[in-house]
């Protein structure tokens, strides 16, 4: 959806919320009050109206109250407030998470000072050979000490009482950790629960809008959709970072859109015009946006230069 249509859509909801509004409003507050119109004003202070008796100081008050509800009227009617709100470019600087739980990789992503947080999942902690509760435990521990920004430690768990009990185990290990849950139903009921008790969650394996809409209700702090996969399935995924961030922004959600799954430098600058508040990459995506060819000749020819100049 482009931002010209985005805008017009925008527009026409806040007149079709404010005439609903400002109906009730007036049938309900204003209408009752009948103020003197704006002839009779004139005739209390014209020669022609001089013999005339003037209005009793109650119909004066009663404009001034009518005025009044008037202003307080528009003023109550924040949905216009905020659609218009809601026109303004939002400000955006996007966070830079690394999918890994490589520590070498990690510690270099963030000595390059670029680093925001770490995503990990069951899978990367397999790749490492990271096996048992107690090493999974200390390995997050010692993620925590290298990083200063929330980390995601994903549950295994399927169902709501099985979540629940592995998510408070894992976000007591640091106050960093950020409870990765499915996106499943009863991970939905979870994520609520955490939300409940002040634990953070990020809702992973999102694919659809329908999908993060109940992310967001639930009250997770971060929705991850899997946008190379998505790819993979022959539809584009940055197109549902789009659509997500959208709906954030027309609702009002506070939840976080974290672009996952991203297979290359191109994803992450896409990600980024697409309006993503953090994007989650591999550290080979995150060293490619450095790449450029002209980079290198340029660099290449002012060494070169420099040389004739010793």
């Amino acid at each position: 959806m482009t931002p010209r249509l985005t805008q017009k859509l925008v527009i026409n909801e806040v007149g079709q919320e404010s005439a609903i509004f400002n109906k009730k409003w007036q049938a309900t507050y204003i209408a009752p009050l009948q103020p003197p119109t704006l002839a009779t004003f004139r005739s209390w202070g014209s020669s022609a109206g001089a013999g005339r008796v003037r209005p009793a100081k109650t119909n004066v008050r009663k404009f001034l109250l009518y005025s009044w509800l008037k202003l307080v009227g528009f003023c109550l009617d924040h949905r216009v407030v905020k659609r218009l709100y809601l026109q303004q470019p939002q400000i955006i600087i996007m966070k830079f998470f690394i999918d890994t739980a490589n520590l070498n990789q990690i510690k270099e992503a963030h000595e390059l000072g670029i680093l925001d947080g770490v995503t990990t999942n069951p899978s990367l902690m397999a790749k490492e050979g990271i096996k048992g509760n107690d090493a999974i435990t200390q390995h997050y521990k010692t993620i925590c000490e290298m990083v200063d920004g929330d980390i995601s430690a994903e549950v295994i768990s399927t169902t709501f009482n099985e979540i629940v009990e592995e998510g408070k185990k894992l976000a007591a290990i640091h106050p960093n950790i950020v409870v990765k849950v499915p996106m499943i139903k009863d991970g939905v009921k979870a994520i609520k629960w955490f939300t409940d008790n002040g634990i953070r969650t990020n809702c992973t394996l999102v694919f659809s809008a329908g999908q993060a809409i109940l992310c967001a209700k639930a009250g997770a702090a971060y929705v991850s959709p899997f946008i190379g996969r998505i790819d993979d399935s022959g539809w584009e995924g940055v197109q549902l970072v789009e659509q997500i961030k959208h709906i954030y922004t027309v609702q009002g959600y506070k939840t976080q859109v974290l672009a996952a799954s991203i297979r290359s430098p191109n994803h992450i600058v896409r990600c980024a015009e697409a309006g993503a508040d953090v994007c989650t990459c591999p550290l080979e995506s995150i060293l490619g946006l450095l790449k450029h060819p002209l980079t290198d000749i340029g660099l290449a020819k002012f060494l070169e230069d420099a040389k004739k100049t010793v």
